[in-house]
């Protein structure tokens, strides 16, 4: 958005007593924070629990700029039942904008918390392709990675599918750590880690002969980040073809695409990739290509700007200020942060 002309503001981190009072403190924050500010062309909430309590105040008069979310996990199961779906109905109503990143999800966000679908808009997931540069084959070490959170995630496909004598190292979160040791086929050979930094992670990715992302077949999606990054490096990537990854997952273009739930399939994925890897030239160029064309960080923030059709922000001379921890430091941020939050 800075090159584009457009001041981008962080909200503060709180101190004092939002900030002892941990996650809800730091939704009151924000919203206390953001009711302060002069001068402010729109507001960008980069998840949608981040703006509940500003929407809320909208909702008792508060008549401020635009406000914008981005929908991450609003089509969860949890979300779409009994007090939360009615929280979200009360609420979502009140923004005015809601952007998807997935395009079959504005419609269905529409339906399912009865919001105008002139205010659902679906822009493709951002890339910060500077920090993914292309990867020498020549580098990759021996092991393959599976890489996500959250409980759209499939791991126990995965490690019924991992032919014998493989090394796996799988970097997800504490729900599905506990899972993964839990499981009948867990073992010598698989590591699983959690908590792992963005850069320590880019060196993961690099270092593996293949990645894969084993999906279940959720509403809300999953899987998108770990793709795209991957795909920028030019990465053998197997992938679930889940309902979510359309518009994203192109089978023999920038990933293999696997069945969802099918262990036998992944298997044979994973043998012909392990057997063959450079069979696989063209299909890793193709993917580095496609994700520096098809989702630049430029085109996404160009899209949002649009969205607000402000005056203002066409001519550059006013501030958009965030309304998530660590939101417009950079790209990167955005998608380590979103990833690894909790599912509201």
């Amino acid at each position: 958005m800075g090159a584009l002309g457009v001041g981008a503001e962080l909200c503060a981190t709180p101190d004092g007593l939002f900030g002892r009072l941990g996650t809800q403190g730091w939704r009151v924050w924000q919203t206390y924070w953001m009711l302060r500010q002069k001068n402010v062309t729109a507001i960008v909430s980069v998840h949608e629990i981040s703006a509940v309590f500003l929407l809320a105040v909208r909702m008792l008069g508060f008549k401020g700029p635009p406000i914008l979310v981005i929908n991450f996990a609003l089509l969860h199961r949890r979300s779409q039942s009994g007090f939360r779906r009615w929280i979200w109905r009360t609420l979502l109503p009140s923004a005015d904008a809601i952007v998807s990143l997935v395009k079959s999800h504005s419609e269905t966000v529409s339906n399912v918390f009865r919001v105008p679908l002139a205010r659902c808009h679906f822009v493709p997931m951002p890339l910060d392709a500077a920090f993914f540069e292309k990867v020498d084959p020549l580098d990759e070490k021996g092991f393959s990675l599976a890489v996500g959170t959250n409980d759209g995630k499939d791991f126990e496909t995965l490690l019924e599918a991992l032919p014998l004598g493989e090394s796996l190292v799988i970097v997800t979160d504490g729900f599905n750590a506990a899972k993964i040791r839990a499981h009948r086929c867990f073992g010598a050979g698989i590591q699983v880690r959690e908590a792992v930094p963005a850069v320590e992670l880019r060196e993961l990715y690099r270092q593996a002969k293949l990645v894969v992302i084993p999906l279940a077949d959720t509403a809300h999606g999953s899987g998108h980040t770990v793709l795209m990054e991957n795909m920028a490096l030019g990465k053998i990537l197997i992938v679930s073809a889940s309902r979510s990854m359309r518009g994203y997952l192109e089978d023999g273009v920038n990933a293999i695409s696997v069945p969802v739930g099918d262990p036998g399939a992944l298997r044979k994925a994973l043998q012909s990739v392990l057997a063959h890897p450079e069979r696989f030239k063209a299909m890793r160029d193709r993917a580095a290509l496609d994700a520096r064309e098809r989702f630049k960080a430029e085109d996404f923030a160009r899209q949002l700007l649009a969205l607000w059709d402000s005056p203002a922000v066409a001519r550059g001379n006013q501030t958009v200020r965030g309304c998530e921890q660590q939101a417009m430091r950079n790209l990167g941020s955005i998608r380590e942060v979103t990833k690894h939050a909790p599912i509201p």
